[in-house]
């Protein structure tokens, strides 16, 4: 079952994430920006037959989708063969009168992304698995299964140095090559991770190069004692808990989160934060 992903160029990262996120419980879906179009073939011919073939969309609402033209012509074509269409909220905009009263679900709080793709799932059919479907899931199973077994391979480095961790004090440990770890002191509200002496988490040392993290990759932020972690535009992107997070947007930071930068993972721990 193909499901047809409505969205301005504004919600990329979020579709992206959405996307991936489908696909790990066998969904099909089809976005324009991360589907390459044949050459040779018109553009709205080939949205048109992809419109054709998805069963549902899911319709990613915003301000800037509010004022697409593509968007429109896509929510219209579909409520047209009436089909089921699903609005996501991803930011707050009026809805237009003919989708105005259908049931959504709001993505707008980040930090309930989990809870909201359930109820997702959940109000979607169920997908049959195609001939593509199982080989996907299959990838995707193991990509997973490969990124719990680096967290619990880490838990034994988290009870050997706990009892020594001060407040104010981040232990960050380095799944892919244990035992490596570095114990950073928390001194600003603001410190940039990257590759350099200039940088306040400096992981020069830590295979960051060929790791793909940029000179000057992220910057964490602490405000009341919580953790956000914002992307500063860089090459390879920043994930955190495995959903790739938008350039230039403070995203939270939960004790004991998996980051990535590049290829990099990183587990980051901590007890106490008192620094406001």
């Amino acid at each position: 079952m193909l499901l047809f992903i409505s969205h301005s160029s504004a919600e990329d990262e979020f579709v992206n994430n959405l996307s991936r996120s489908l696909e790990r419980y066998a969904f099909e879906t089809w976005v324009d920006h991360l589907h390459t179009i044949p050459a040779g073939q018109f553009w709205d011919e080939y949205v048109d037959m992809k419109l054709e073939d998805a069963k549902v969309m899911l319709l990613i609402w915003s301000p800037t989708a509010s004022t697409s033209n593509n968007v429109s012509i896509e929510w219209r074509e579909f409520q047209a063969k009436d089909k089921l269409i699903i609005p996501l909220v991803f930011l707050p905009a009026p809805l237009p009168l003919p989708i105005r009263h259908l049931q959504r679900i709001d993505f707008v709080d980040q930090t309930k992304y989990d809870e909201q793709l359930s109820l997702l799932i959940n109000s979607l059919p169920k997908p049959a698995l195609g001939a593509t479907s199982p080989t996907i899931l299959s990838s995707k199973i193991t990509q997973e299964t490969t990124i719990v077994s680096l967290m619990k391979a880490s838990d034994d480095i988290i009870k050997a140095q706990l009892t020594s961790l001060k407040d104010n004090h981040l232990l960050l440990i380095f799944p892919n090559y244990i035992p490596e770890t570095l114990i950073v002191e928390i001194k600003n509200s603001k410190m940039f991770i990257g590759r350099g002496l200039n940088m306040d988490i400096n992981l020069e040392n830590f295979h960051a190069e060929e790791s793909g993290v940029s000179r000057q990759h992220a910057m964490l932020s602490i405000e009341n004692g919580k953790l956000t972690l914002t992307d500063l535009n860089s090459i390879n992107g920043t994930l955190v808990d495995r959903y790739r997070i938008p350039t230039r947007l403070a995203t939270p930071l939960k004790n004991d989160s998996l980051i990535q930068l590049g290829t990099l993972f990183i587990r980051i721990y901590y007890k106490t934060i008192t620094l406001s």
